[in-house]
């Protein structure tokens, strides 16, 4: 069965990035040049930075690019108790995978771990 993706939308697993283009799978690691280019041509990426901690199943947050000022900067979205929250990340070189890090622990669990 061939897969055809209708967007380029890439998911950013742990410490790496994988998208289709048609049937092609793509893969770049985070913070590489591949990966910063990948960030001018997209909109959104999914991000988690592992799969489960503690037998606890986590989610994702969804990273989104929005135009403030004419400059493109990157927010960060997740779900929780029913409401959602989103935090500031920076502009396309702050996407690094420390930060996603970082600011999707802020998104779990906010008093614990401030940006």
């Amino acid at each position: 069965m061939s897969r055809r993706a209708t967007s380029y939308t890439p998911v950013a697993h742990k410490d790496k990035a994988v998208w289709w283009e048609g049937d092609e799978r793509q893969e770049c690691e985070i913070d590489s040049q591949q990966w910063y280019g990948v960030l001018e041509h997209i909109g959104k990426i999914s991000f988690m930075p592992f799969s489960s901690w503690n037998g606890t199943k986590y989610q994702y947050m969804t990273c989104r690019k929005e135009i403030r000022r004419g400059k493109d900067y990157w927010y960060a979205y997740m779900k929780r108790d029913k409401t959602t929250h989103k935090r500031y990340i920076g502009k396309a070189e702050a996407m690094t995978y420390g930060k996603l890090c970082k600011v999707w622990w802020n998104l779990i669990e906010p008093d614990q771990h401030p940006l």
